[in-house]
């Protein structure tokens, strides 16, 4: 990678957007795949959200070095305490985006009560999704107490605004955009999410890896943080909606 520029980091904001929805202490039961429990749901989300905020530290800890970078101080003793190399974290970085993005689709299509646990592909769970959201007629929900559980602006928010910026977030990561972008290839569409898990996809040569980290630069790596904030927010306000229809069911009869 090429030398990151870490002196406008106090410009940018390591915290992640988190509701409350998904916070509540549980009992994770895994039930059978008819009974669309808050438990498994929530068993679904929990990780999902995991494998994003941990891409984040990562993130950090490339812009911002807290540990030992093997190949800044070449004499560490054996065993230093987290000592890495910066090209073993791209990879896995990129990947558990990915990752994370699956299981919260899934999550979110669990709780809905349509399933779908064997494909992998972002593109194919995302428009899942997006018709559940569209097709849905959602009505406003009012507590007894008047404060109000979720208004028709927020409704027609998801509808519009968050599925309209969610859409191209999840296309730049299902067409693998970052590693075409940076190595000058066509986009890599991956249905089966395998690349960066594997160092190819099926059939395909391995992509060069140490030539990719080697483009990457400070700007890159905060573009991926900042991504990964934005997915984390959409999917957690798609998350509520489904939240709110699965426990008020507020739908035009």
């Amino acid at each position: 990678m090429g030398n990151l520029d870490t002196s406008n980091r106090d410009n940018h904001s390591f915290d992640s957007h988190i509701i409350s929805w998904c916070l509540e202490p549980i009992s994770v039961v895994f039930l059978d795949n008819t009974n669309m429990s808050r438990e498994k749901y929530i068993a679904w989300i929990r990780p999902a959200k995991g494998y994003l905020e941990a891409m984040k530290l990562c993130c950090q800890e490339l812009l911002d070095p807290k540990r030992n970078r093997l190949e800044n101080d070449p004499t560490a003793p054996k065993g230093w305490e987290m000592g890495y190399y910066i090209e073993n974290l791209i990879s896995p970085i990129i990947y558990n985006i990915k990752h994370g993005i699956e299981v919260f689709l899934k999550g979110i299509l669990f709780r809905f009560g349509t399933p779908n646990e064997k494909s992998h592909d972002l593109r194919e769970l995302f428009a899942s999704v997006k018709k559940i959201v569209l097709e849905t007629d959602w009505q406003p929900i009012d507590m007894e107490s008047g404060q109000k559980v979720i208004d028709q602006a927020e409704i027609d928010r998801v509808k519009t605004e968050v599925l309209n910026k969610l859409e191209p977030l999840i296309e730049y990561f299902y067409n693998n955009r970052i590693l075409s972008e940076k190595l000058g290839m066509k986009d890599l569409p991956d249905p089966k999410n395998e690349l960066f898990r594997y160092p190819n996809m099926r059939g395909d040569a391995p992509f060069d890896h140490i030539g990719f980290v080697n483009k990457l630069t400070e700007g890159d790596i905060k573009t991926i943080w900042e991504k990964i904030d934005e997915i984390l927010r959409h999917l957690n306000d798609i998350g509520y909606l489904i939240s709110v229809d699965a426990r008020y069911k507020p739908r035009k009869s």
